[in-house]
Parts: C-alpha cells; structure tokens; sequence
C-alpha cells in the first residue's frame, strides 16, 4: 500500500513541478544564449578596437548579469517547489482531501513516510535541475567562437582528478548525504509546524462553536 500512496503522491506533485523543472531548464537556456551573445560581443569590439581590456569588461558584466538572473530565478524555482510540497502535504492531510486520505486502509506512519519520500525526490530534481541548468550555461554560453565549450568537460574533469588525488573526493561526496539529511530534517520540522498549527486552528473552532451552542 506505500507503493500506492507513494505513486499516487508523485502523481499529483508532478503535475505543476514538472512545469517548475522545465522553466529552470528554459531559464538555462536563456542565459546561455544571452550570455555567449554578450560574450561574442565583446569579443567583437576588442577585436575592432584592439582593446583586451573592453573584453574583460564586457565578458565580466555579461557573466555578472547572467549570475544574477539565473540566481533569481533558480532560488525562486526551488521556492516553488517547496511551496507546492508544504501546499500539498496540507491539502491531502488537513482539508477535505485529507479526509479521504485519513479514511484509507494504511497506517499513519505510511502516509507520512510516502508523504516524506515524494517530497525529497521532488526536491532532488530540483536541485539536479538546478545543477543542470549551471552545466548549460557554461557549456552554451561561455565560447566566443563555438557553440560548445568543450574546455569546460576538461576543467570539470580536471577538478574531480584533483579532488581524488588530494583524498579529498570521498570527503566531497560526503556532504550529499549529509545535505539530504538536512533537507529531511528540514522538511519534517515545517511538517510538523503545520500538523501543530492545524490541530490548534481546529481545536478553537471546536472551543468556538461549543460556546456558541450553549
């Protein structure tokens, strides 16, 4: 039956963050393109004025706009993300939904664990959409002559050589575990704050209409 709910949560989560995901990607894209525009540009008029300091300006200021933007529009995608999450877990625990889910044949701890498992997948997606989004950009958007910066697969590839050559690769890779940790952590606590906060909104409307009765 976890099997069930777990499917059923994904469903429904997938239908607006599948939009989420695919307008992280779309905004990747964007900035790539703008950005080896901007970096063509400059490379143009350094080439026409023979000025190798109007190339670092403008390659500068195109790379600090693009940050910016797919900063902001990244952190808010993963917002959204979360908002969907915590909006969901409400709605199919606390509102009419949740009655319907209360009343199925499963245990508490399944809803909540299959609840939990959607969530953090979820999340995952975002952050790899995220992560994935950086890697077009840079592959996209950073050659002044190619439409690939293949120099970019070298460096990335140069930094996990030296990463495993200072022994500190098997410390990296530990940090996942402990931010999907924290990420777990984090979620059960907001979780919670809403579990208390409807309980107590639900206990005064009872306190409420018993006054009222009498």
């Amino acid at each position: 039956m976890l099997g069930k709910l777990f499917k059923h949560d994904m469903r429904t989560l997938s239908r607006p963050l599948r939009f989420v995901v695919l307008g992280i990607i779309c905004l990747a894209l964007l900035a790539a393109f703008c950005l080896a525009i901007e970096v063509r540009q400059a490379d143009s008029y350094a080439n026409e004025w023979n000025d190798d300091y109007t190339r670092m300006l403008q390659s500068t200021m195109a790379y600090t706009g693009m940050i910016v933007l797919l900063a902001l529009g990244m952190g808010a995608g993963i917002a959204v993300i979360a908002v969907f999450i915590f909006v969901h877990y409400y709605r199919s625990m606390f509102s009419d939904e949740g009655y319907l889910t209360h009343t199925l044949p499963v245990k508490s701890w399944e809803i909540l664990l299959s609840k939990v498992l959607s969530a953090a997948v979820w999340m995952i997606i975002g952050a790899v959409s995220i992560v994935l989004g950086i890697f077009i950009i840079l592959l996209l958007g950073t050659s002044g002559d190619t439409l690939f910066n293949t120099q970019i697969l070298l460096d990335i590839g140069g930094m996990f050589d030296n990463l495993r050559e200072a022994g500190a690769l098997g410390t990296t890779l530990l940090i996942l575990p402990e931010l999907l940790t924290n990420m777990l952590a984090g979620m059960l606590q907001i979780y919670l704050a809403i579990t208390i906060g409807c309980a107590i909104a639900n206990r005064r409307i009872i306190i409420h209409h018993g006054y009222c009765s009498m």
